[in-house]
């Protein structure tokens, strides 16, 4: 279960990331927002 854990941290720190970089481009934030949950989603999926 710790590594679990230890997969959603990091996927948590690859997701805040992604928000810096998106900030720093100056994307609009609706189309990350989508871009995240697709990634959640997909995540979500291989796990189960």
């Amino acid at each position: 279960k710790y590594f679990k854990y230890m997969k959603y941290e990091r996927y948590g720190q690859l997701i805040l990331f992604g928000l810096l970089m998106s900030n720093l481009l100056d994307r609009p934030l609706d189309m990350v927002i989508k871009a995240i949950n697709g990634v959640m989603w997909g995540i979500v999926n291989l796990f189960i």
